[in-house]
């Protein structure tokens, strides 16, 4: 699920995910935002805004599949699973520190951190249900545009990758393969970019 605004100054993306398949990707891979005022994908104008950013050798410890399972003690429930989200959370905050902007104007650099004074705020976490929650701020001014568009044209990309988990995949002669206790069909999924885009008419106070 996503939404997109904005007002005189910012534009705004949230971005939930509940799959946990997704969410999985998500973390290996990261999610990259494209912005461009025009249709034209091979545009020289777009803007790449990629975040969250972790190392592969230091991604976050969050194993999805070690979710804790219901009982039928809501008490209990409730306490393990505000247990692991405390720690996913942390993992998440602690191991996520830049965002990689690619295009636009008025950047000195490429990477940026997420503590920047440049009005650029990023953060994702999870809820009490393990859903992860993606919001980004971004002034349109780092956006590249020499003034404010009627439209932008965006796409939103789970970016993939060769590894999530403890599990990679690769190709080999005669076909591929998965190296741990990944399933073909789940690191196929990861592997391979998936994306969507679609226009969006600004709001004008």
């Amino acid at each position: 699920f996503y939404t997109i605004a904005n007002d005189d100054k910012n534009l705004y993306v949230i971005i939930k995910a509940t799959d946990q398949l997704v969410i999985r990707k998500i973390v290996a891979g990261s999610i990259t935002i494209l912005i461009n005022q025009t249709e034209n994908k091979k545009d020289n104008e777009i803007v790449a805004i990629t975040y969250p950013i972790f190392e592969k050798e230091n991604l976050p410890n969050v194993n999805l599949k070690n979710k804790p399972m219901l009982t039928k003690d809501t008490i209990i429930n409730n306490r393990q699973l505000d247990s692991f989200m405390n720690v996913a959370n942390k993992q998440i905050t602690e191991k996520s520190k830049e965002i990689k902007i690619v295009g636009g104007s008025n950047l000195e650099d490429t990477l940026v951190s997420v503590y920047n004074q440049n009005g650029i705020k990023v953060a994702s976490n999870f809820d009490k249900k393990i859903s992860y929650t993606y919001e980004l701020m971004i002034p349109f001014k780092y956006l590249g545009f020499s003034s404010m568009p009627t439209k932008i044209y965006y796409t939103i990309r789970l970016n993939g990758s060769d590894h999530a988990e403890g599990s990679s995949i690769e190709n080999i002669p005669g076909g591929v393969r998965v190296n741990g206790n990944g399933s073909m069909s789940d690191m196929q999924f990861m592997w391979s970019p998936t994306y969507f885009s679609d226009e969006y008419t600004l709001l004008k106070e």
